[in-house]
Order: structure tokens, then C-alpha cells, then sequence
């Protein structure tokens, strides 16, 4: 997983910082305004910082005092880290090599494959996804429970489950028909929202009492939308353009904030000259009650 990632952070356009800077300033003010909400606005750490596109490190750095950047890419921290100014490096600590799920730390994706290319029945990739569920050990990030202020989620719901998995599946869907297709294909994506839900719950234990939850996701393709549903609200975007990695992320997490305290935001995020997002970015202050992963 670190060596996926870490490609497709270098195969990004090297004018991509200029070219996010319309979207950088919306995610940044938005953890700012969601500050705001928190007891305090000390300690701040961002999840899928990679190469620090999204997110204006340096602006963060005039109100807090620690920033915790997390990412299994730990080559783009690090690039990411030389470019801050002197003052914001003191303030920042890099948590690289990270991974943010427990499957990553296990086999699971290289025995798909090899389960795919012999054409192994539906029964046994479903035996290794059930296997797979019951042996993931969760010990991500455990020395940093309840540390912070604000908890920052950047764009990671796509890339948790579904982006990898579609990148193996695509490859050897021709060797099943319709109905072992789709069974396979139910299963894998129920277990993928487990894996978000177990992602939103480390969001919550990472956090503070009192303290805010930040997340933002890209939903939607923007070619695939009206005119009238890329500018409008969330819902007004139809149910079958959308990722549903994403939707389900953000609608889980709603769970896990104080219903009176949600913020929701949207906007256009042009990703390169060819491809641009409808992004969604929801905040609240945390349930004080769910601190286990």
C-alpha cells in the first residue's frame, strides 16, 4: 500500500499547488472556521496530509501550536516539511509510513489478486474476506488517543478501500459472470464500509473532549452532474453519480458529531486540466462517548 500511494502522489502535476490554490483557501478557512467550535484550538493533526496540496500548512501554523501530519507517503511529508516556513516546521511533527487501516497492514489485497487470477470460486474469496475481518488487528495511532483539538480528515474516503480495490477488480472481471460478480462485489463493498466506519471511529479517538472533527471527500465527478446540481447542495446530487466510499463515509460520520453542531460545505475542485470533483467537507464537535477503534 505505501509504494501505491507514494506513486500516485509523484505522478502528480508539479503545478498542482498553484492550480489547487482556489481549493487549498476553502479547506483551510473552512478547519479554520470549525476551530471555532472546540474548547481549544492548540493541537490540530491532518490524516492523508501526503504533499500538503490541500491544505495551507503555514496558515494553520499562525493559530496553532502543534500540527500532527499523518500519511503512509512519508517521501511526500518529508518534501512537504521542507517547504513550510522555519516557524511552521517548529510546530510540526511528521507521522509518515502510516497506515490508516488495519487490512493495509495485512495480506489481504495481494491474496485477492492471486485468488482473482486463479479464478477461485465466489465461496473462497468470500471465506478470505470473512477472515480477513476477523484477524485485523487495530492498533493505528493508539499513542496519540484524545490529543487534539481538531481531527482532520483529507480526502481520504476514496482512497481507503475503493480505489485499490477497483484497480484489482477491473482486472479480472471478465473471468466471472453477472451473478458471481455482483455477489462478489456486495460483499466487497459492505466490508469496505466497515473499514470506513472504523476509520471514522479512529477520527473520534484521536479527538479531545469538546473537540472538533473535520472531513472533507470528493463525491462526485463534475462532468457527470448538471450544471444546476454542480453548483447547488449536496442534496440535489443524484444518488447513482456519486462515490459511494464517500457518501457513506460522511453520512457515517454525521453519527459521531453533536447533531447541533454540524457544518456542511461544497465546492468545485478542479483536480487537473482534465478532471475536476463536486467535494463535500462536513464538521461538528465530536461524541465524547465513542473513544475505541
Amino acid at each position: 500500500m505505501k509504494d501505491y500511494f507514494e506513486k500516485a502522489n509523484k505522478s502528480r502535476d508539479d503545478d498542482r499547488y498553484n492550480y489547487w490554490q482556489k481549493h487549498r483557501q476553502i479547506a483551510t478557512s473552512a478547519i479554520l472556521e470549525a476551530s471555532q467550535k472546540s474548547a481549544a484550538s492548540n493541537s490540530i493533526i491532518i490524516l492523508g496530509a501526503g504533499n500538503c496540496d490541500d491544505i495551507d500548512i503555514n496558515t494553520l501554523a499562525s493559530v496553532f501550536s502543534r500540527i500532527v501530519l499523518v500519511d503512509i507517503a512519508e517521501i511526500s511529508l518529508n518534501k512537504a516539511y521542507h517547504s513550510f516556513f522555519k516557524s511552521t516546521q517548529d510546530k510540526v511533527m511528521l507521522r509518515g509510513n502510516v497506515n490508516l487501516l488495519p487490512i493495509d497492514t495485512s495480506d489481504f489485497y495481494l491474496k485477492l489478486k492471486e485468488l482473482l487470477e486463479e479464478r477461485a470460486s465466489v465461496e473462497d474469496i468470500l471465506n478470505l474476506v470473512n477472515y480477513t475481518r476477523i484477524s485485523m488487528k487495530h492498533s493505528i495511532l493508539q499513542d496519540l488517543k484524545g490529543k487534539f483539538d481538531i481531527v482532520v480528515s483529507s480526502a481520504i474516503y476514496t482512497q481507503l478501500f475503493e480505489a485499490r480495490l477497483n484497480e484489482i477488480l477491473n482486472s479480472y472481471s471478465n473471468f466471472y459472470d453477472s451473478t458471481q460478480k455482483n455477489k462478489i462485489l456486495d460483499e466487497l463493498q459492505g466490508f469496505g464500509y466497515e473499514l470506513i466506519d472504523q476509520y471514522n471511529n479512529l477520527l473520534t479517538f484521536l479527538t479531545k473532549e469538546h473537540g472538533v472533527i473535520v472531513s472533507w471527500s470528493d463525491v462526485a465527478h463534475i462532468h457527470e452532474l448538471s450544471t444546476s446540481q454542480a453548483s447547488g447542495p449536496p442534496k440535489h446530487l443524484p444518488v447513482d453519480k456519486l462515490f459511494p466510499s464517500a457518501t457513506h463515509g460522511i453520512s457515517g460520520l454525521m453519527s459521531n458529531l453533536e447533531p447541533n453542531t454540524v457544518v456542511m460545505k461544497y465546492w468545485q475542485w478542479p483536480f487537473n486540466h482534465i478532471i475536476s470533483y463536486y467535494v463535500v467537507l462536513l464538521y461538528g464537535i465530536s461524541h465524547n462517548g465513542n473513544r475505541q477503534i
